[in-house]
Parts: C-alpha cells; sequence; structure tokens
C-alpha cells in the first residue's frame, strides 16, 4: 500500500510513483486512523474501503466490495493473476479518454484466499500447472488449494467472502470452465474429471496422463494436452475414448510438445503453447484448425494464449502479461503488443497463472 502525504489517500496499485490528484510524490505504507481507500475503476475514482463495504450505486447503500469488483468484471475485460501463494490479483482493464490513442489503463486489487494455493510439488512430475480459472461471466473463481496436504478445487463467488471446498477434487490440476458456466474440468490422478457446480461428485471423461491443460469448446469438444504434453487429443465433453486432435508433421519447425490449448468462439480455430526447447524464449504460439489440421506460428516466444472477444490475444512473455489486436476469423495478430501486467507466476513448459473473464 502506498499514501499520499498531501490529501493521505492510499493507493493499492504499488506501480504507482505519483498522487492522481495532487501530483505528490507517494509513500510507503499507511496509518490506521482513517479510513483507507481503493482505487479499482477506470474514472480514477476512490472510495473508502471498510471491512466488508463498499458504496452503491446511489452513493449510500454499502455492498461487498467483491460484488462491486464482479460488475466491473462483467463491463471491462479482466485478468485475474497470481503474484503470491495466498492472493489473487484482479486487473481491471479500461479505456482511458485522456491517453493518445486510447490507451488502456489497468485497475488492480487484491484477493485473499482461505488456502494456499497448490502449486509446483503438487503437480505430475512436481511440474505447476495453471491453478486458476474464472467463469467466463466473471462470477466464480476456481482455484486449487492446498487441503490437508493434497492439492483440491476451491471455488469463491466474486459476490463473496467465503471459499468452499468441492467435493471430490483431491489430487485437483488445471482447472477449466465449460462455456457456460456451470461445471469444471479438472485433471487428477491421471484421468481428466468433470463437475457439475450445481452438485454432486466429479465424473470421470477418460484418461489423462500428466496433462498440461485442457480447454472446452462450444459445440461441446474437449481439447488437452496429453502424455506430459507430448499429443493434443480431443473427446466429447460427455466422455470417451480421445483421439488425436493435431498432426504436428504440418509444422516447418520441430516441435516437442504443447500445453495450455484454447478452443476459439468458431469451435474450429486452436491456440495454444507449442514447445521446441526448455528454454520458454523459445517457446512458440501456435494456431491450427481442428478440421483442416493447417497449422502455423503466431508468436514467437510467447505462451499461454488466451482469447478475449474483444478481439484480443493475452499470452505471457518472461512473467509478462501482454495483449496483443487479434483476428479470430483469420487467426493473425492485426498490431502491435502492449504490457497488461508483469510479474505473474509461470511454470514449466507453458502454464501461467492468470485466467480470464469472457
Amino acid at each position: 500500500m502506498k499514501r499520499c502525504p498531501e490529501c493521505r489517500k492510499d493507493y493499492y496499485d504499488d506501480s504507482l510513483l505519483y498522487c492522481l490528484d495532487d501530483g505528490s510524490a507517494l509513500v510507503q505504507g499507511s496509518v490506521t486512523d482513517e479510513p483507507a481507500t481503493a482505487l479499482l475503476r477506470g474514472e480514477d475514482k476512490t472510495w473508502p474501503l471498510g471491512p466488508t463495504s463498499a458504496p452503491g450505486a446511489d452513493g449510500k447503500e454499502k455492498r461487498p466490495i467483491l460484488r462491486f469488483m464482479r460488475y466491473s468484471i462483467l463491463k471491462w475485460p479482466a485478468v485475474f493473476a497470481v503474484v503470491a501463494a495466498m492472493a489473487l490479483t484482479a486487473y481491471l482493464f479500461g479505456r482511458a479518454g485522456s491517453v493518445s490513442g486510447g490507451g488502456v489503463i489497468p485497475r488492480r486489487a487484491n484477493i485473499a484466499i482461505s488456502t494456499p494455493l497448490a502449486l509446483g510439488k503438487y503437480c505430475p512430475l512436481g511440474v505447476g500447472r495453471t491453478a486458476v480459472a474464472l467463469s467466463p461471466d466473471g462470477s466464480l473463481l476456481v482455484y486449487v488449494g492446498e487441503k490437508d496436504g493434497a492439492p483440491v478445487l476451491m471455488a469463491r463467488p466474486l459476490d463473496s467472502f467465503e471459499d468452499r471446498y468441492l467435493p471430490g477434487t483431491e489430487g485437483a490440476y488445471a482447472p477449466f470452465f465449460s462455456p457456460d458456466g456451470r461445471s469444471i474440468a479438472f485433471f487428477a490422478n491421471n484421468e481428466l474429471k468433470r463437475l457439475s457446480l450445481d452438485g454432486g461428485q466429479p465424473v470421470t471423461l477418460c484418461e489423462a496422463r500428466n496433462a498440461h491443460g485442457g480447454a472446452w469448446g462450444p459445440d461441446g469438444t474437449i481439447i488437452f494436452a496429453d502424455g506430459e504434453g507430448g499429443r493434443l487429443v480431443r473427446i466429447p465433453a460427455s466422455g470417451g475414448q480421445p483421439v488425436l486432435a493435431f498432426r504436428r508433421e504440418g509444422l516447418s519447425a520441430a516441435i516437442w510438445g504443447f500445453s495450455s490449448p484454447e478452443i476459439l468462439p468458431d469451435g474450429d480455430t486452436v491456440i495454444a503453447t507449442f514447445w521446441n526447447s526448455p528454454n520458454p524464449d523459445k517457446y512458440k504460439i501456435g494456431v491450427f484448425s481442428l478440421r483442416s489440421g493447417g497449422a502455423r506460428i503466431l508468436v514467437e516466444g510467447g505462451m499461454n494464449p488466451r482469447y478475449l472477444p474483444t478481439g484480443h490475444l493475452v499470452y505471457s512473455r518472461s512473467s509478462t502479461l501482454i495483449a496483443a489486436p487479434f483476428d479470430a476469423r483469420e487467426g493473425k495478430i492485426t498490431g502491435p503488443e502492449v504490457t497488461l501486467a508483469e510479474n505473474v507466476r509461470s511454470e514449466g513448459w507453458g502454464s501461467v497463472q492468470y485466467t480470464l473473464a469472457k
């Protein structure tokens, strides 16, 4: 936290150097005799933060701050990223009318979680996988937490301060949502499973050996990086025998494996991290068609791509989250990239700890 020594306003974005109201240099820390304030909205408004409240739309009614964040996520693109094992950071992106060309201004807020994230050592072969997933409408966060020494799925509605354990998810890693947000898929004990968030126990869909991420398409197809990422396979969301989704022979560059696939809204185009080196700086982001098998490289030195319906491709490079204009129909990047956030945790083989609301 930083505070302006003149107006005594607190800022929770540690990257800020000067007060947005009077231009004074910010100092580290705060005092306890005045209410803190948080910078959360694109209009640069600051609101008092009580223990569990923030102003309502009329300026009088109180409501939980996480409920306000949920509304903001629905209005603007949002990224949840891991910067510490006991907290997630929500970045809310709005357009800045005062910036030439309409630049992107991120607003940031930390969310404490009730149990540490289950990273690294809890995953197969000790190689970390993505541990967070945000529902498409931005209303529910699911993360892999540590419970009694084992990884389990925890759910946090963003209008609540309480996490809840999802039964039957021991051993879980790399969760991802169904397109309607009503089910969550995950890997555990060399199986791919799905769980209805309306209740019940997980259902096993197929065998999945040390998978490196998966995605659930709009037509009910699930694609995942099987066999320690050695192949991309697909199955129906109802379960079945995995079949090969992509043949790497169509690429000019030698590819060892894959991770973090994502199916675009057309149900045919897939983006994913392609490996051809243990060095993350040499990872590639590729795009291919499930129907034709045609493939090409989109980004050199990028990993863990995700698509936003705003027409942007989000991905990571050396712990920095980046966005670039992207034509999903043509499968092409159409403009320069911009930095969204820095110092985001990354794992081995192309998994990065962030998730998007659609």
